[in-house]
């Protein structure tokens, strides 16, 4: 039948255009400029292993008025060239190269708020690691020069950010959901130069949480095939090798019960203090060892002194019985020790 008003009309099917990400994944054609060893770049790479994406890297070099690359305001790197356009800072870059495809990795999760988590977490990184990380592993590389006031509050945040995560990762193996987004790609990222230089056994002992998530995501084969083999400060084997598989979650718990129960020596370790200046305290160690040492030579004996300690106890969190937690203390009994 005719349409109402019995005028005969022509009507023409209107097709919606593909997908923006679809343009991409029929013709991809994406350049990352960047400094030769730029860790920023890695972030970016491995997303695109995880979404098949192609990405060319051009390296760009520095000259005396800083890198000449278009595309950024500031003319300063990374920077994505995209047939549509460019793309600048790494976070933004390697959102969007994760998004291509389809996303085949899920690297954002499985809903809406996992993928808003992801962003969190992408933002903390940025925010809240990136600043007393970098200084610290670009004074101890040379980068920025010696200050020592810089080193110390840029460990002591470092220290308080590593307890964040233990926590976070307590009963977790992956920052969001149940397997590896961006979050962790980025957040490792961040950790990832300082685990590798200043980020020794002793400062790592207390974190085993954080330390079994980074072994896990170091071990993913896309993260292998960007960043290699990664050896943690002080140690000797690397952590990673290409082709091994994830360590398992559960057996990594497994062991560091065992091995909580069999180290009580961790418990006493305080997070939130400053780094221990070991030269300081050994000079302490043998003035008091000279100063008794004369003692007994001017006197023939050695005077054995009473000295008062302050313990500064700092609870966990606000759920601490401080009153339980006082008695047990002053329960210690030991010869000479009087509360």
């Amino acid at each position: 039948g005719l349409p109402e008003g019995g005028a005969l009309r022509s009507f023409v099917p209107f097709v919606s255009p593909p997908p923006f990400s679809l343009y991409f994944s029929l013709e991809m054609a994406l350049t990352l400029k960047a400094p030769e060893g730029c860790h920023l770049t890695n972030k970016v790479l491995i997303a695109a292993a995880y979404s098949n994406v192609d990405v060319k890297v051009e390296i760009v070099s520095r000259d005396k008025k800083g890198y000449n690359v278009q595309g950024h305001p500031l003319k300063k790197v990374p920077v994505l060239e995209t047939p549509a356009g460019s793309l600048f800072e790494s976070n933004a870059i390697a959102r969007f190269v994760a998004k291509q495809n389809g996303n085949p990795g899920k690297l954002f999760g499985n809903s809406a708020v996992e993928a808003a988590q992801v962003d969190s977490w992408i933002t903390f990184a940025a925010t809240e690691i990136d600043p007393p990380v970098s200084s610290w592993v670009w004074t101890a590389n040379g980068t920025l020069p010696d200050n020592a006031a810089l080193v110390k509050a840029a460990s002591g945040d470092s220290r308080k950010l590593l307890a964040t995560l233990d926590q976070v990762l307590k009963e977790k193996t992956f920052l969001v959901g149940e397997r590896i987004t961006l979050a962790d790609i980025v957040v490792a990222g961040s950790l990832c130069c300082a685990f590798k230089s200043v980020f020794d056994q002793k400062l790592r002992k207390p974190f085993k949480n954080v330390v079994r998530w980074f072994t896990t995501v170091a071990n993913q084969p896309q993260v292998f095939g960007v960043v290699g083999s990664v050896t943690l400060a002080g140690d000797k084997a690397p952590i990673n090798e290409q082709g091994a598989a994830a360590p398992a979650a559960d057996e990594k718990k497994e062991e560091e019960k065992k091995a909580d129960a069999a180290e009580d020596d961790d418990d006493d370790f305080d997070v939130f203090g400053d780094d221990d200046d070991d030269e300081e305290r050994e000079a302490e160690i043998q003035r008091i060892a000279d100063a008794a040492a004369a003692a007994k030579a001017a006197k023939g004996k050695v005077v054995i002194a009473k000295s008062v300690v302050v313990l500064d106890v700092k609870p966990w969190d606000t759920e601490t019985d401080l009153k339980a937690l006082e008695e047990k203390i002053r329960g210690i009994e030991m010869e000479g020790l009087e509360w």
